[in-house]
């Protein structure tokens, strides 16, 4: 979960570092996607599906 209290704006240290052992897990399972969910600037909800083996640790940096 990220909050306000987080140290550096858009993720946690050490996201980037998990991104990569996470979609080789996710993609053994059979999972093909995942749905990034987001508020922009303006309030509005968005949300952005990114397949998992290619881009997950470019989305987590």
């Amino acid at each position: 979960m990220t909050t306000l209290a987080d140290p550096v704006p858009g993720g946690r240290p050490g996201d980037v570092d998990r991104a990569g052992p996470l979609s080789g897990e996710l993609s053994g399972r059979g999972v093909h996607g995942v749905v990034l969910a987001y508020v922009d600037t303006a309030g509005i909800g968005r949300a952005k599906t990114i397949p998992t083996a290619a881009k997950l640790a470019s989305a987590a940096a």
